[in-house]
């Protein structure tokens, strides 16, 4: 039968059952049928935890084009405690596979959280983060088939003080992020994977080389030049061997960067000896390898003492417990003696029943309007950061924010953007809390946030635009001398240079100022590092006004004594660093701060004859980094050994060094230091402690430490041949122990 139109029912029934399969079609759940997604987490599958984690997730969609979101969430099988959950919005084109880039924390990466494609309330595609954690040794990125091939793996079996994790990454998969590089202690790179590496690839790695990492290039000179090469950074050559450079390295920032003009090749000789040259003399990290990460603010997910700090808000410090007592005093002789005194001389004594509780309700708003909930009108936003200087065009930054909202509700916290961003602090299971990534905005989404309450939560990433601080320092006689020129937008205040055993007050130095120093450097007074910073802060009441000051240097750590630079700078401003933001101000949020910037410096050296004074040459930690060469003795044995870096505080020229001089400490306060020895705890006077506690020299040529030699001076070429090489001496505790005191070291030689 056929209608008015000229169709027939059989023709209607088709194009009906056509339209519904195209609807169907069109609808989530076929598209669901038609996505397929694979994650990879980390450098080729290899984390680090505490570190930030870039998952490579690969979307394969076979259906219509798609606008959705991954979502990382914990597993609630396993019953975690906190429900964080990352998100990042994603528009996925029709019949495509599109490689996406996520990061979340490696913490979280290892508890193998679930991965999902949603649109709308449909599930698309489900996955798992499942990779491999590199918990212990080092981690080696290899850019370059031909290095693998190049004997590396046997020469590294034969370590047996470390462990190696080596793993080839296809340039492709390398990361555009320094901060996501952070889990690789050394990146190797042969020259055939250079046309791969973009600018912005090549930005990542030589940043990463700033904050810490070893970088090792191989192959022509030639190749590495260009826009996007290498040759910016390369260390001149030493030697040319068969028209080859030979080996060469160079410190940058706080890592190194080590260059030898031909690539290893097969397991023979030639290749041990270029795995020598970069490692050392055993298949071990020696001392010319920094500490590495060791000073890194690449642990961006642990930095809790910043969130800490940031919680600790003096607009909103309430009075003391003197003060309220004085207060207490103050109500109760007006509403006691002073009251009845008054109403007698007036002869209205039988006013007290109105006037005693108008008195207490007058007390109760005073007291009210002190405290501060009383005081707090709108959001508030506190953040503490820590910007660490590199160069003028490199700072690492990361910061700790707390937000009160004094009418609860849900919160939502902005990163800036290059800046990786997640909650801090115990949420609880019951409140999920979502880190939302659109662009390059980073927000932190708070809900059910109590009456009065804060939330907090940490960040940190890369800064090209604050500046430095400009040092022209050099030395005459044993004085250090100098301006200092303050190039960043911060006013800083308490402005300090720390030269390991004393610290040289600056005071103020607003932006674009400058300050002339000249301090007395000649005599070692011990004991060493910024522990004078802390002793000056240590008596500091809990709630006093220098808290926060207190919180991030304990927090920094051991930082100092792990630098490879003598000297630092420190100062404080006041303000918000602007990494933080609360979205849309919830009705004018005031926006509060404390930044720490610190720089490390350097002394200009003329040419000729010269002689650094032993508060320049700072030792530091040499760790695992310490070829022992005495294998026989037990570990427990070999006391905790120190590197000094008699180059270390050299900005200009080399100095090749004629005569060593230790110092014992010189302290006229005769503080008391405390130490362990023999597991035994004992306290000496500072100027008592180089007799207490003698020190050991390695003497490289007998592989054996030996007693520093009477009155702790070494001269003669062969005698420093024993003892010093690449401008180092490693020194040790003679006897078992632990402290953290050891001798100046004074050096006379010759600049070139």
């Amino acid at each position: 039968m056929r209608n008015k139109n000229g169709l027939s029912s059989c023709n209607i029934f088709l194009w009906a059952v056509l339209a519904a399969i195209m609807i169907t079609a069109s609808l989530p759940s076929y598209a669901a049928a038609a996505v397929e997604m694979r994650v990879k987490p980390g450098l080729g599958g290899m984390y680090k935890t505490g570190q930030p984690v870039e998952l490579l997730i690969t979307v394969e969609n076979n259906g219509p084009a798609l606008a959705g979101m991954i979502r990382v969430r914990p597993d609630v099988e396993r019953k975690l405690t906190e429900l964080v959950r990352f998100e990042k919005e994603v528009q996925i084109p029709a019949d495509t596979t599109e490689q996406l880039r996520m990061v979340i924390p490696g913490d979280m990466a290892a508890q193998a959280p679930v991965v999902e494609l949603v649109s709308g309330e449909t599930l698309l595609a489900k996955s798992r983060v499942d990779g491999a954690v590199v918990r212990g040794g080092r981690f080696i990125l290899v850019l370059g088939e031909n290095i693998m091939s190049g004997g590396l793996q046997e020469w590294l079996s034969g370590s047996s003080d470390s462990q190696w994790n080596v793993k080839f990454l296809p340039p492709g998969e390398v990361p555009a992020d320094s901060l996501l590089l952070g889990a690789a202690d050394v990146i190797m790179i042969d020259p055939t994977v250079l046309p791969a590496l973009d600018g912005p690839r090549v930005r990542a790695i030589k940043e990463w080389a700033h904050l810490g990492g070893l970088l090792a290039l191989f192959g022509d000179y030639g190749v590495f030049e260009g826009e996007n090469g290498f040759s910016d950074i390369i260390p001149a050559p030493l030697a040319l061997e068969n028209g080859i450079p030979g080996p060469a390295r160079r410190d940058l920032g706080r890592g190194q960067v080590f260059y030898c003009g031909v690539a290893p090749q097969g397991s023979g000789d030639e290749a041990k000896v270029v795995w020598s040259a970069l490692f050392g003399d055993g298949p071990v990290l020696d001392e010319n390898i920094p500490a590495i990460k060791g000073h890194s603010l690449f642990y961006v997910y642990g930095d809790s003492f910043l969130s800490q700090a940031s919680s600790y808000i003096p607009q909103l410090a309430g009075p003391t417990a003197p003060v309220l007592f004085m207060l207490w005093l103050i109500y109760v002789a007006a509403v006691g003696p002073v009251l009845y005194f008054l109403l007698r001389r007036v002869d209205r004594r039988d006013y007290a029943w109105a006037l005693a509780p108008a008195l207490a309700l007058l007390a109760g708003v005073f007291f009210y309007l002190l405290a501060p909930a009383g005081r707090l009108h709108n959001d508030l936003s506190h953040t503490v950061a820590v910007v660490d200087i590199l160069n003028p065009a490199l700072a690492e930054v990361r910061a700790g924010a707390s937000v009160v909202a004094p009418r609860g509700g849900d919160v939502t916290v902005l990163a800036g953007g290059n800046m990786y961003a997640a909650p801090a602090g115990a949420i609880g299971r019951d409140i999920p809390v979502t880190v939302h990534s659109k662009g390059e905005k980073v927000a932190v989404n708070f809900t059910g946030v109590e009456y009065r309450s804060l939330r907090k939560a940490h960040a940190c990433g890369i800064n090209w635009n604050i500046g430095g601080i400009e040092t022209r320092l050099y030395l005459e006689g044993g004085s250090l001398k100098g301006d200092l020129v303050n190039k960043t937008n911060f006013d800083l205040r308490n402005c300090r240079l720390l030269l390991g055993d004393r610290a040289v007050e600056i005071g103020e130095l607003p932006a674009g100022e400058a300050a002339f120093i000249e301090e007395n450097l000649d005599v070692w007074k011990g004991p060493a590092g910024p522990r004078e910073l802390l002793f000056e802060l240590r008596n500091v009441a809990r709630q006093g006004p220098y808290l926060r000051e207190k919180q991030i240097l304990m927090g920094l750590g051991n930082w100092e004594s792990s630098s490879r630079a003598s000297i630092q700078f420190l100062g404080w401003h006041d303000g918000a660093p602007g990494v933080f933001e609360v979205a849309g101000k919830r009705a004018g949020t005031e926006d509060y701060g404390l930044v720490l910037v610190k720089q490390d410096i350097k002394v200009e050296l003329a040419k000729g004859k010269t002689r650094i004074p032993p508060s320049l040459i700072i030792p530091y930690p040499a760790g695992n980094e310490t070829v022992y060469m005495d294998k026989s003795m037990p570990a427990r044995e070999r006391g905790t050994a120190m590197i000094y870096n008699i180059g270390g505080a050299v900005s200009t020229g080399n100095i090749r060094a004629e005569a060593l001089q230790f110092q014992s400490v010189q302290s006229k306060s005769a503080l008391p230091i405390e130490y362990t020895l023999k597991e035994q705890p004992q306290t000496v006077l500072g100027s008592q402690l180089q007799a207490a506690f003698p020190i050991e020299i390695y003497d490289r040529q007998t592989d054996k430490w030996e007693p520093l030699p009477g009155g702790g001076e070494i001269s003669g070429a062969a005698e420093l041949a024993r003892y010093v090489k690449d401008n180092k001496v490693l020194v040790r505790p003679s006897q078992e122990g632990n402290i953290e005191f050891w001798p100046g070291l004074a050096v006379e030689g010759e600049v070139s």
